[in-house]
């Protein structure tokens, strides 16, 4: 099978003749899409000016519709072309020849693969988007991979003792972070625009049961929400607010539309943070963010950068209060996008402290 690889994302330009900043050559195995990790990660690279390629993970997912649920329901979600694609980024990493292997989430490369890779002398890296516990994400062939890498940096401290019980031999905390090319304040356009996307309660994110319960209950207190994300149609309540997807201007837009943007992980996936933690920030949301210790040691007390939730009630509570009070609404969304964007908590950050713990 031969692997994609790219050298360029969110339409940012790479050479392989620009001056590497370090000696490290980086491949990424990740989704390419712009919203997704590993675009964040290549993008950082590129503005550190570090050789890096991404191989596309979604190739290890061909095949026809009913042999795809075939292998996700009866064989643990393996995919599948594992075996294909795990041999492909074995002989782009013979082509590439990379200082440092870098796979995000529930990677789709076998343990046999990465045992490859690392006799090669490549230094072998997992960003674990996602719980490999997760009863959405849980997949078997995952589990022994796991035990290959040389690092598995996690953005969820509750999952960290169960990947070193797991065997996994150096396990490190490393949160979220944001884009700068793709998250940032950007005001309608019009009057259509605005009105469009106007709401008292913006959500981006994917629906469960635990969410849509949540907004169930902000609905029946008479606040207008617009969803966007997955799945939130299969629920009766959010059905007629369901948005659809923003990504890119739309997210900017939707975000901007909002008097309050709330931001939660998902509690099947132990999330403490989640992307929209760093994302809205730099967008310059006003937020409501779950009460997390994570949260509490990224924002700091309650009130100074963000308002803190623990349920419908307190949501209902402060969102009414923002309605009534835009220039605190103002005063929020610059507080905590200068609370975040002071330039650690970008994927080019992410990525240079990756590479500081691994230097050649």
């Amino acid at each position: 099978m031969t692997v994609e690889v790219r050298t360029e994302a969110n339409a940012t330009p790479f050479t392989e003749t620009s001056a590497p900043a370090t000696a490290h050559r980086v491949l990424i195995v990740g989704n390419p899409a712009q919203e997704h990790v590993g675009a964040h990660l290549l993008t950082g690279a590129h503005d550190a000016s570090i050789a890096a390629a991404i191989a596309n993970s979604t190739q290890a997912w061909t095949g026809g519709r009913w042999r795809q649920r075939i292998y996700f329901r009866l064989l643990g979600r393996r995919p599948t072309a594992l075996g294909g694609f795990s041999r492909g980024v074995v002989q782009r990493c013979r082509e590439f020849r990379p200082t440092l292997l870098l796979t995000t989430g529930i990677a789709p490369l076998s343990a046999q693969a990465l045992r490859r890779i690392g006799q090669m002398g490549v230094r072998r890296i997992n960003y674990q988007s996602d719980d490999p516990w997760s009863p959405a994400k849980r997949a078997r062939f995952f589990w022994s991979a796991l035990r290959e890498y040389d690092t598995i940096y996690s953005p969820r401290h509750a999952s960290m003792d169960d990947l070193r019980a797991h065997g996994c031999a150096d396990v490190r905390y490393l949160p979220f972070a944001y884009s700068p090319h793709l998250h940032f304040f950007e005001a309608p356009a019009n009057d259509a625009e605005r009105d469009r996307f106007a709401c008292d309660i913006c959500f981006v994110g994917g629906a469960d049961a635990g969410r849509a319960a949540l907004m169930s209950e902000l609905l029946r207190a008479g606040l207008r929400l617009n969803l966007y994300g997955g799945y939130w149609d299969r629920f009766p309540a959010t059905r007629p607010h369901h948005r659809g997807f923003a990504i890119g201007r739309e997210m900017r837009l939707a975000v901007a539309g909002g008097v309050v943007n709330v931001c939660m992980g998902r509690a099947s996936n132990r999330d403490g943070h989640a992307m929209r933690t760093f994302e809205l920030p730099a967008m310059r949301a006003c937020m409501l963010v779950e009460d997390t210790s994570e949260h509490r040691a990224i924002f700091g007390p309650d009130g100074e950068c963000v308002y803190y939730y623990r349920d419908a009630a307190d949501v209902i509570q402060r969102t009414r209060e923002l309605i009534k009070d835009p220039e605190r609404e103002r005063q929020l969304g610059q507080a905590v996008h200068d609370k975040i964007c002071n330039g650690q908590h970008t994927y080019q950050a992410r990525l240079l402290t990756m590479l500081e713990n691994h230097a050649p």
